[in-house]
Parts: C-alpha cells; structure tokens; sequence
C-alpha cells in the first residue's frame, strides 16, 4: 500500500497523543516509543523526517536527553491537532484515497448511544449542580451546558456525522479534561471523549 508522508506525519501525531493520553507521568518520549505505537511499517529515516518536519510546525517539541537522544513532546497546538485527528476517525494505514474522515457518517448503535448519552448526562448534571464548578466555569458555563445538550441531540439518528460532533463536543471535553484533571467532572469530560473515540473507529 502506498502511503504518503503527509500519512505518516498524521500517525506520529497520533502515536505521541496515544502515548500522552495514557501516560501517569512520562512526556516526553523516544523516537521508538513513538515507532511502537505505529502500526504503519515506517523507517527509521521517514520516520526522523516526519518528526523534523513536525517540530518545524511547533506540533512537536524535542528535547536532548542521554547520549544526544531527541525525545518528544507534543505542543499545545500538536495536542490539539493530534485530537481533532483521532476525533476525526483516522486510522492506522488509511487510504490516501477516498472520503475525508471529517466528511464521514457512522452507525451508532443503541447501546453505544446509551452509554455516551448516559455519560454526558452525568457531566451535565455536575456543571449544572455544583457551586464550585460553576465558579471555575463562569460565563463559560451557560455555553458549554448548551454544548453539551447539542451533542446530546447529534448522537439522536443511527447514522451520525462526525465533523459536526467533533465541532460541538471535542473543544469543551478537551477544556473540562484539562481544567478539572483528577475531578468527577475532569474524569466524565475523558470518558466521554473515549466513548466517542470508540464510537467513530468502531
């Protein structure tokens, strides 16, 4: 399968999002470590050019550590690339070929509906519920209530359309993830964000 660098320079980003995302304290990380989380069979060469090319773009920061070894860190912006990336349903090894993910519709079905609308109930709820969130959030609250119940009504159909619950719910649940790390609600914010993963690559 041909696969172009443009491919390859996609699934680093998403190696290093993997690789952060489940990670307790490491950030930055080898050029193996990134390699592993690669299901593409890519070069050590190809490999050090997507990264060059990624820290180019301040997606990705590099740092020496021992012997001269570069490790990475994605930046604030490689971060959000990287997630409107693994929002959007790519796939390891997807064809350059075809309809663009954000222009996708799935199937969902009802007891993925269930869970993600089960879920953003809960979250909802404990915006709505508590003083002290709804101090952190100020203004920023009424929105991301209205935000919440949109996504509520995307997952409504069985087919779906990813660009629009990508649009609505992947800004917010990034925002609460970040903002409320190790809270009920900064958990819900993650689970919610994983469901919806789970839902689109399924």
């Amino acid at each position: 399968m041909f696969v172009t660098f443009d491919t390859v320079r996609r699934e680093v980003l998403l190696s290093l999002y993997r690789l952060t995302y489940y990670s307790d304290k490491q950030e930055y990380f080898s050029k193996e470590e990134i390699a592993d989380k690669i299901s593409l069979s890519v070069g050590s060469v190809f490999l050090s050019r997507a990264l060059r090319g990624l820290v180019g773009e301040d997606l990705v920061e590099n740092s020496d550590f021992e012997n001269d070894e570069y490790h990475y860190l994605l930046t604030n912006a490689g971060w959000a690339a990287a997630e409107k990336l693994a929002l959007s349903g790519l796939k390891d090894g997807e064809p350059v070929e075809g309809v663009p993910a954000s222009d996708r519709v799935v199937s969902i079905d009802d007891n993925q509906r269930s869970d993600i609308d089960g879920t953003i109930e809960k979250l909802a709820a404990e915006i709505q519920t508590s003083n002290e969130i709804g101090a952190a959030l100020g203004d920023s609250r009424p929105r991301i209530e209205a935000e919440l119940e949109a996504g509520r009504r995307l997952i409504l159909p069985k087919f779906v359309r990813i660009d629009a619950i990508v649009a609505v719910l992947a800004t917010p649940l990034r925002y609460l993830m970040e903002k409320f790390s190790g809270a009920a609600v900064g958990e819900l914010a993650k689970k919610l964000l994983d469901l919806l993963w789970k839902m689109i690559n399924s």
